[in-house]
């Protein structure tokens, strides 16, 4: 019972991280359009692969049941 509880929390954090990831690119976005970016083409390649991985971890703990 234990586990399922955490298995649980866990897909929920993993979804309100994508929440957040993506406010935190609709920010990014808008300091683009405004000419205001201050961030590296490096640092951009790597967190777009982020939603990518939290998807993957998402359809990993959905299907991946504890019981």
């Amino acid at each position: 019972e234990d586990w399922f509880e955490i298995w649980v929390s866990l897909k929920l954090v993993f979804v309100a991280l994508l929440f957040i990831l993506h406010d935190m690119l609709e920010k990014w976005r808008k300091c683009f359009e405004f000419d205001l970016n201050k961030k590296t083409q490096k640092f951009f390649r790597i967190v777009n692969e982020a939603p990518t991985l939290l998807l993957i971890l998402i359809i990993i703990a959905v299907v991946i049941k504890p019981f």
